[in-house]
């Protein structure tokens, strides 16, 4: 026992990366699993910072993060349920760890590949999965691990936009990696499209259309642009849930009523809001959508952010977008697997606070798995470079 025991403190490094790995791959399936590598490999990271074995350089983004923490901390401390606010910070400190914790792995090309690898092979195959059974009952897709359709859409996209950006900078040597990368993709695509919703289609417009326009001239990235169009075309034209789904505007309407409600709960406690997962708001018996529906969620990260953790909460978000935008711009890759890094960290980006304007985007796995592909790009890269 003494000879484990030994044998695991003096291979932290490793054990933490394993469960970093296990992450990956139980996002999709176990929220147990899930829980439990996040606790892990942060009480492992805490560990090795203790012992000094490791050094976090912290810049605006870290600060963002830690001061969201400190705005949810204070919003709980004030809420009027205590338990319910409890959960919504737990939800905040299981998808901000995992930032620290890929920052501190070992910034090598294969622990990178590993993690895109696993998050890729975990996805695609619940996707499969779930994609047959919504195929069967012909219904949307839904993955009740990564919760609602929406919540769905936004993990697939942001693995997809992962996956993109691997196979065009990565350079892989294999061929048959490279068909089983493009097999992935087609497959979370299918599955997205599946799940009829939209804001994730216009994160993804947005991410596409800055690869083309950074690398247009690149025969690879206009082939991939010109094949993306195509299949969301045929989206259009073929799935009939897609097309009705994209014309109808009520849902507007129903967001604009849950954002001004939103604004009114910031007005009555600017500073730390009301509470995390205390918003609430019922569409009256007269109104012409969605009539006397509850909802528990502002449909913008931005809304829900000043309702239930007032100013406090608003500042973090500004300054986690500022410091990835700052990190991101300035940040000019030598080796071409750190830009397949940059581009698979800028899809999560896009999902999570584009499509943030219209859903509450930071929540949930797509959080986690933003937060994990972030934490990539803010590892050592020259340290990597002068490895090879």
């Amino acid at each position: 026992m003494k000879e484990i025991r030994y044998l695991l403190w003096n291979n932290l490094e490793k054990v933490k990366f394993y469960f970093l790995i296990l992450l990956a791959a139980s996002l999709p399936f176990s929220e147990s699993l899930k829980e439990i590598s996040i606790f892990l490999s942060a009480l492992i990271l805490l560990a090795q910072y203790l012992r000094r074995e490791i050094r976090l350089e912290f810049g605006l983004i870290h600060y963002g993060y830690i001061l969201l923490i400190l705005a949810a901390l204070i919003s709980t401390i004030q809420a009027e349920n205590l338990r319910r606010s409890l959960d919504g910070l737990n939800d905040i400190l299981f998808f901000t760890a995992p930032f620290f914790v890929t920052q501190s792995i070992q910034p090598k090309e294969k622990n990178f590949r590993i993690i895109l690898w696993m998050l890729g092979l975990s996805t695609t195959l619940a996707a499969s999965i779930y994609l047959g059974k919504s195929l069967y009952l012909n219904r949307p897709l839904e993955i009740p691990s990564l919760g609602n359709q929406n919540y769905t859409a936004m993990f697939l996209i942001i693995v997809s936009t992962g996956l993109i950006s691997f196979l065009l900078f990565s350079n892989q040597k294999s061929q048959i990696a490279n068909v089983i990368l493009a097999s992935f993709i087609f497959i979370l695509m299918l599955a997205a499209v599946k799940t009829v919703m939209r804001t994730s289609f216009l994160a993804l417009g947005v991410y596409v259309l800055i690869l083309f326009g950074y690398f247009r001239n690149y025969k690879w990235i206009r082939f991939f642009f010109f094949s993306l169009c195509s299949f969301l075309l045929l989206a259009f034209i073929f799935v009939e849930s897609m097309r009705t789904k994209i014309f109808i505007t009520s849902s507007l309407y129903a967001r604009l009523e849950l954002w001004k409600h939103a604004f009114r709960l910031f007005l009555e406690n600017p500073i730390w809001g009301v509470g995390l997962n205390h918003f609430s708001f019922t569409f009256p018996k007269n109104f012409f959508v969605d009539a006397g529906v509850s909802y528990f969620d502002a449909h913008s990260l931005y809304f829900q952010t000043i309702a239930q953790m007032g100013l406090l909460g608003l500042a973090a978000i500004f300054l986690i977008i500022y410091g990835f935008l700052k990190n991101w711009l300035k940040t000019r890759p030598l080796m071409v697997i750190n830009l397949a890094k940059k581009y698979a960290a800028l899809g999560a980006f896009c999902v999570i606070f584009l499509g943030g304007i219209f859903d509450h985007t930071l929540h949930h796995g797509q959080a986690i798995a933003f937060s994990m592909l972030t934490g990539f790009i803010f590892s050592n890269p020259a340290q990597e470079e002068r490895e090879k």
